[in-house]
């Protein structure tokens, strides 16, 4: 939610872990999603593709990792203009094995 345009989206994010030795694991994938953007008098729904990288660290039950994505999307009709949408990100991963 940001300057009174909100994003919502639903995203499937398949993801390939290749074992580097030592708890490490280098991961990639690619995501398919929605989005749907509400302007506040407008809303639109778009399509997007994402390819993502991620850096895995596990000892024994405590889990430590990092992913980078970026989304394209379609462009989405908001106010009677073409509004680019795609969008990166950046998460940090912290868990805990039971």
């Amino acid at each position: 939610d940001n300057d009174g345009l909100e994003l919502t989206s639903f995203e499937l994010n398949p993801h390939y872990l290749v074992d580097l030795g030592g708890g490490l694991a280098l991961g990639g994938g690619p995501g398919f999603g929605y989005v749907a953007a509400d302007s506040g008098n407008d809303s639109d729904g778009v399509f997007a593709l994402q390819a993502g990288l991620s850096l895995h660290y596990r000892q024994g039950p405590l889990f430590l990792g990092a992913e980078a994505r970026y989304q394209w999307t379609q462009e989405a009709e908001l106010g009677g203009a073409d509004t680019d949408l795609a969008n990166s990100r950046l998460l940090g991963k912290v868990g805990w094995s039971f």
